[in-house]
């Protein structure tokens, strides 16, 4: 029986499962650091909000609406019996609260009004269904025009299940990332009752890693209301990924099931970035999302660090971002703070320089309701993008290593534009700006999803024939299992560059692959067999898709491609990138002694921290083992 210790209380959400048994009710708190007004007076039409030292401040003379932001929403509970919002000040008549449920995304509407110092709502959801918060708006009286302020100490769900259903479990290595160290003695399991009543349980806590080896142990405690019981364990020995699946019964009964994982991994050391000329393993990173929120930034950087990456690509020069009111408004403070960030975890940047601020964007003859996302419009008049585009290369010059006009615009549909157009309004202005205000800028298309099913057929084609002349490095996307990935650009991507004569380098700069429906072993294995055949046949740099997972639905596709999961717990595919970050970054690629339909060979050498090392990597497709050799 393992010995146990009592932590302060911090409420950890996990899947819910288990039989009835005598009710509990449990508080989950809702307010967190993920609202819009997470910068101070983030001021709205109709009101304005803030957050200082925890409280969220709002204040207006009308309705005043709070949405969580898009990215990555908010983390979602077991559906609550009622959610209670805490405030203090002079109260508008009533509340409105929307929560979604994240398996069928529809939503929901709850209204209240003012009950003490409290607006609860009586949501009566079922706690097997998970929801999450999507906004709250206050409404005043239509016949007032009197201010009204409010002081929000707190949203709170409220939760009424069995007792077993009340656990919530998490894992603790001491890193936030929920990494391990080889050598490392100990970890804990953190096992949390967020209900009002003491509980106990007794089961058996099993753990597996990716190869199959296995270890458990027995669980049983019995936690106070409130608080976090601590229960330490032996780490194991094995490298990569470990997942946790706790069975427990409580003192009424009831069952539950509970799953968390974290990763043993060598250590990436953080240094300059690689030299030029050096094969660089990236990956895509939604920075500008958490740039505003400290602990999720700070998160996010470590997470790029403990996988060893040396390039990002990110959205640092937005040019509605930089000029989003009109031509003499410049905001460079957050692409200045990216920059010199990134610089200082010694990343290499891939930076997406297009999206046309409102004020100029053409919308004479468009179909608005077909462009849909507006920021792809064409710049109203000629000069104004090309202008941007120089005044941001005298700014970072060469920090920038590649300058990303676009992402894959041959996605986009007829009705925002089509090549001839992308390429005389949009990427020769762009090539013309930059090379002005930096000669040596890496200048390129956005980069282009070959492979998949496109809007406009051949867009990639007449582009190389128009400007394949003009650019510093040739960017692909591709998000296809290896065999498929290795055909689609082995030998119809290649054969285009080879018609088109095309001689700059080309670039892998989006490929990954999705983790959903039991793809994660799969994508571990490609993030190895993507990386080292992209380096064996003349891929410049690499970037993998994509750090963060941008939602918490388990059977999205778009959110499986994150290594980490939204709530920072490591998939077998931020281990994969890891280990081989470990083994070659920073090497070179000596030869390709074996390349065939089924077996592939890469042999680097170089020195890494200071030592010689050679390096044969490779697989054979036809064996079943989960590892590349």
């Amino acid at each position: 029986m393992v010995r146990l210790r009592i932590c302060g209380f911090a409420a950890v959400l996990s899947v819910v499962a288990g039989i009835a048994g005598a009710a509990v009710r449990s508080v989950e708190p809702l307010l967190g650091h993920r609202q819009d007004p997470a910068l101070d007076n983030w001021k709205m039409p109709d009101g304005i909000w803030g957050i200082t030292n925890g409280v969220l401040h709002v204040s207006g003379r009308k309705s005043a609406r709070l949405d969580y932001l898009a990215y990555p929403q908010a983390k979602p509970v077991p559906g609550p019996d009622a959610v209670v919002v805490r405030a203090a000040g002079i109260f508008p008549a009533a509340a409105v609260l929307t929560l979604r449920n994240l398996q069928t995304g529809k939503s929901q509407k709850f209204v209240a009004k003012r009950e003490a110092d409290s607006f609860r709502f009586r949501t009566g959801l079922p706690s097997d269904e998970l929801w999450q918060f999507a906004s709250l708006s206050f409404k005043v009286d239509k016949k007032s025009s009197a201010p009204w302020h409010l002081a929000v100490s707190a949203i709170d769900a409220e939760t009424v299940s069995s007792r077993a259903e009340a656990l919530r479990l998490d894992v603790d290595t001491g890193d936030p990332i929920r990494v391990a160290r080889p050598g490392q003695v100990r970890a804990q399991l953190l096992l949390t009752n967020p209900s009002d009543a003491t509980i106990g349980w007794k089961g058996s806590c099993r753990m597996n890693d990716y190869f199959g080896a296995t270890r458990s142990f027995l669980v049983s405690v019995e936690i106070p209301a409130g608080k976090t019981m601590c229960v330490p364990f032996d780490v194991p020995k094995g490298m990569g990924i470990w997942y946790v699946t706790v069975d427990l019964t409580a003192d009424d009964g009831s069952v539950c099931q509970r799953k968390v994982r974290f990763a043993i991994l060598d250590e990436n050391k953080v240094g300059p970035p690689l030299p030029d000329g050096k094969f660089r393993m990236g990956i895509n990173y939604h920075m500008r999302k958490v740039l505003a929120t400290e602990g999720l930034l700070e998160k996010t950087l470590h997470a790029l660090d403990l996988c060893g990456a040396k390039l990002v690509r990110v959205d640092a020069g937005k040019y509605n971002k930089v000029q989003p009111t009109g031509p003499d408004d410049y905001r460079w403070n957050d692409c200045d703070r990216m920059v010199d960030l990134l610089e200082r975890h010694g990343l290499g940047i891939d930076s997406i320089v297009f999206a046309v601020p409102e004020w100029a964007r053409d919308t004479s003859g468009k179909d608005l309701a077909a462009v849909g996302r507006k920021v792809d419009n064409l710049p109203a008049r000629r000069g104004l993008y090309r202008d941007f585009c120089e005044r941001l290369a005298r700014r970072y010059g060469t920090r920038i290593s590649y300058y990303e006009i676009g992402n894959e615009v041959d996605l986009r549909v007829p009705a925002v534009y089509g090549p001839d157009e992308y390429v005389e309004r949009i990427y020769d202005e762009a090539y013309e700006g930059l090379k002005k205000g930096c000669p040596a800028a890496t200048v390129m298309p956005g980069g282009f999803a070959f492979g998949k099913i496109a809007p406009q057929k051949g867009f990639e084609e007449r582009f190389l024939t128009l400007a394949g002349g003009r650019m510093d490095a040739h960017p692909v996307h591709n998000h296809s299992p290896f065999y498929r990935y290795r055909e689609t650009l082995g030998v119809h991507f290649l054969d285009e560059r080879r018609r088109h004569r095309i001689s700059v380098p080309w670039f892998a700069n989006e490929a990954g692959i999705s983790t959903v429906f039991g793809m994660e072993a799969t994508a571990a294995l490609t993030v190895w067999k993507k990386i080292l055949w992209a380096w064996g046949n003349g891929s410049r740099d690499y970037v993998w898709y994509n750090l963060r997972a941008t939602g918490w639905k388990p059977d999205d596709g778009e959110q499986g491609f994150g290594m980490i999961s939204a709530d920072f717990q490591p998939r077998a595919t931020f281990a994969a990138f890891s280990a081989l970050a470990n083994l070659v970054s920073g090497l070179d690629l000596e030869k390709v002694p074996v390349q065939t339909d089924v077996r592939f060979a890469y042999q680097f050498a170089g020195r890494k921290n200071d030592v010689a090392r050679h390096v044969l990597a490779g697989w054979d497709e036809n064996e079943t083992s989960k590892a590349p050799v």
